[in-house]
């Protein structure tokens, strides 16, 4: 997996403490979003490549050789609820860590303004 990526830095957050506020909670939503998105790439790499599958541990690789076996329409909504499933264990986190409903409305925000960020 390589590093997590953003568009901007927390050196370049603005001065101004509401500014600041709003552009650290983009940034780490860009940060997740990275992650998320390179995660789900290599589920689907492991699941449409038979090389990339048979890197993984024996008992880890069933899952995903199931899926492989199923015809492109279901594949395609396996893989889909499997990024539902990511995006429902991110939300559920984020009220772990923060305990702040606010702060898991801002993965819609998220999902919507870095959906392809990787």
């Amino acid at each position: 997996m390589r590093p997590l990526s953003s568009k901007s830095s927390y050196e370049a957050l603005p001065e101004e403490k509401q500014a600041r506020n709003e552009a650290a909670v983009d940034l780490f939503g860009q940060h997740l979003m990275s992650l998320r998105n390179q995660l789900f790439d290599r589920v689907r790499q492991s699941v449409e490549s038979d090389e990339a599958c048979r890197l993984l541990p024996r008992l880890k690789r069933q899952e995903y050789e199931a899926v492989a076996t199923l015809g492109p329409e279901f594949r395609e909504a396996a893989l889909e609820l499997a990024s539902k499933s990511a995006d429902l264990n991110i939300q559920s986190l984020l009220v772990l860590l923060f305990s702040d409903i606010t702060l898991v409305n801002y993965h819609g925000r998220w999902l919507n303004r870095h959906a392809d960020h990787r």
